[in-house]
């Protein structure tokens, strides 16, 4: 037999999500018929050959696994090897020498078999103490081995360790009961996560370091109102296996969200906004580019530049807030585009009909640009790109400049406001340069130029507001006058509100 080496692993470095599908896997043996009064009632018995005292299990999500009820083994290899069932039990007898009758019977041992020519067997292998709710090991474990940096205490083992034993349990949460009390605590969690959180801003609490928003924590309490609806078996059960799946998934969120806050250590970190100044601050460095750019931007860049401070404080996303931005610009970019789209048809139009003034090219190149830039701005940062906390570090720690920080970012977020804000300027200035030059008087360049506008700039502008609701301006209707007013009010028998309806997808902290 090849060398065998037992490894400690984590089970966050499980890797079934990356093995190949089974349909991606030829098979070599065929079966070509039914037999007669072939029935199954589970995967398990369509199978033959499982060793006595092992059981199959199909996870929620349809992967399988194996435990031993007595050797309180959990494995994804299939025993039904004699190699592999071989394996098994010398690496169980090996590690079952190290721990007390009342630490086995707490736990159970995971195990995983790999093979290579240069390393030969690795069985990988940790514990899962069901009573302290924590993976532990029968050897010493140096910290690098698992991926982990030094710490200062034991407690933030703890705090590292206890997200690894609920990803445990949702990947193998088939064959047992969750403890209650462990339920309990988590619906307690979710209620007082409730407390302070209104819509989508927490408006008591607006630095909540909680990783679910109110309408999440209302959503998971429904799940165990109904669970708790159904009596809990006394063994496992399917259903049990669903609930300890939903159990699992939720305390992870939630234990991972609290190591990365300290929670219950020394200096916890107890606000989302805790040390925002000092991190903003950081980021001021002298730059005269910078300081340009944010002028001439009209100081939108900053305004950008310290939500992106808030939401990227100490490196923490938290995913709701920054899906919530993110909707927001792409709402202000393709109304951006919209707007700049208009100015730019209209410095052609004006172009065509024999004007040559140089301020109508400048305002059709500036308002070109910002519907260009609108665009691949809504384009880079679309939802199906950004869906996730990983997704969202991955991009800001790649944009992020080492000296200022996301200022360079907010400059770029702003850049189709500023481009479209100088190409009306321009265009204003060529039509009353235009006005002035074809009449005789004051009076009758002020009318020629509102007769344009009425004639059509604000007519376009109704019809793009009627295909896209987003392209109105909120909050600015009701301070339009007569008789422009009826221009964005009638577009679809209403006022339009981008702020309506909005949500807030699920919190997950990475």
């Amino acid at each position: 037999m090849a060398t065998m080496t037992h490894v400690a692993v984590l089970a966050s470095g499980n890797p079934r999500y990356r093995i190949l599908s089974r349909t991606d896997i030829a098979s070599a043996q065929k079966i070509n018929h039914i037999q007669a009064v072939t029935c199954f009632s589970s995967f398990s018995d369509a199978k033959s050959g499982l060793p006595k005292g092992w059981r199959e299990w199909v996870h929620a999500e349809g992967d399988t696994y194996c435990t031993h009820d007595e050797r309180r083994i959990v494995t994804a290899n299939d025993p039904r090897d004699p190699l592999v069932l071989e394996l098994l039990i010398k690496a169980h007898d090996l590690f079952r020498k190290s721990l007390t009758r009342e630490r086995f019977s707490q736990s159970e041992l995971y195990l995983s078999i790999t093979s290579s020519e240069n390393n030969g067997i690795v069985i990988g292998y940790y514990f899962a103490d069901h009573s302290t709710c924590q993976l532990f090991w029968v050897n010493d474990v140096p910290l690098t081995s698992l991926g982990m940096a030094s710490v200062g205490s034991l407690g933030e083992i703890k705090s590292r360790l206890t997200p690894e034993y609920w990803t445990h349990i949702e990947y193998f949460p088939m064959h047992l009961t969750v403890r209650a009390e462990a339920e309990d605590e988590l619906v307690g969690i979710l209620r007082h996560g409730c407390v302070g959180k209104f819509e989508d801003d927490n408006m008591t609490s607006p630095g909540s370091t909680f990783p679910f928003s109110d309408e999440e924590c209302q959503k998971y309490l429904r799940i165990f109102e109904g669970f708790r609806a159904q009596d809990r078996p006394s063994t496992a059960s399917k259903a049990d296996g669903y609930r300890n799946a939903v159990i699992a998934r939720i305390w992870n969120a939630v234990a991972r969200a609290r190591h990365i806050n300290a929670y219950g250590l020394a200096r916890p970190r107890l606000d989302r906004l805790q040390g925002v100044t000092e991190f903003t601050h950081g980021q001021m460095q002298p730059s005269k580019t910078l300081k340009i750019a944010e002028v001439l931007s009209f100081s939108l860049a900053l305004e950008i530049f310290t939500r992106l401070s808030e939401m990227w404080n100490g490196r923490v996303v938290y995913q709701r807030h920054w899906h919530v931005f993110f909707r927001d610009m792409r709402a202000d970019w393709m109304r951006i585009a919209g707007t700049s789209a208009m100015v730019w048809l209209g410095s052609i139009a004006m172009l065509a009909s024999g004007a040559t003034s140089i301020a109508f090219l400048v305002s059709t190149a500036l308002a070109g640009s910002s519907t260009l830039v609108s665009l691949a701005l809504c384009h880079k940062h679309r939802e199906d790109i950004l869906a996730t906390g990983p997704d969202i570090s991955k991009y800001i720690m790649s944009v992020e400049n080492y000296y200022h920080g996301l200022r360079p970012l907010s400059i770029i977020f702003v850049l189709p406001h500023a481009l479209t804000a100088y190409a009306a300027m321009s265009f204003g200035i060529a039509l009353t340069s235009l006005a002035v030059q074809r009449s005789g008087s004051l009076p009758e360049a002020i009318g020629f130029i509102i007769a344009i506008l009425s004639a059509a700039i604000l007519p376009a502008y109704a019809v793009l507001v009627y295909f896209d609701p987003s392209l109105a301006v909120t909050g600015y209707i009701d301070k339009i006058p007569n008789p422009f007013k009826w221009y964005f009010q009638n577009s679809r028998g209403r006022g339009v509100n981008t702020r309506e309806g909005e949500g807030v997808s699920e919190a997950k902290i990475d």
